[in-house]
């Protein structure tokens, strides 16, 4: 039930972040060798990232130790799941917030022609498992 609640909250305050470029939209910047993360203000005891996608950006498989949520305000990312054993992908494009649970083996690549620009949160910054650097959001990209 706790945790059925802090999903609800996590995709609202994605989407609230997401509605709310004032916060953020000064942030958006782009390389094509690496992804941009930029923190984001948030609560104690949870994290907050925008992330700027290109072509070619990718996050490898990893993992994640705590619940979040991933609003999606321009652009399109794939992510792939990995399910038993066999992996299960998605497209997700402007609008819409997709849910990390702890334990999710996930990968999430930019697809399309246009730059992606996503918005991140997260109950707390935990570690995770995989094999990039850690970010200031516990997840592992590449430098």
């Amino acid at each position: 039930m706790i945790e059925a609640l802090e999903r609800e909250a996590l995709r609202a305050w994605a989407g609230d972040l997401a509605a709310a470029p004032a916060r953020w939209a000064a942030h958006v910047r782009h390389r094509a060798g690496r992804r941009v993360s930029v923190p984001l203000d948030a609560p104690t005891g949870t994290a907050a990232c925008l992330v700027c996608w290109m072509p070619g950006h990718d996050t490898g498989f990893q993992g994640h130790e705590a619940l979040g949520a991933i609003a999606l305000v321009k652009g399109s990312l794939r992510v792939e799941r990995r399910a038993g054993a066999g992996v299960r992908s998605r497209t997700y494009s402007v609008g819409d917030v997709l849910d990390i649970d702890p334990g999710d083996i996930h990968r999430i690549a930019h697809v399309g022609g246009e730059p992606a620009v996503s918005i991140h949160v997260q109950v707390s910054a935990v570690p995770v498992k995989g094999d990039w650097p850690l970010t200031h959001l516990g997840s592992r990209i590449p430098a």
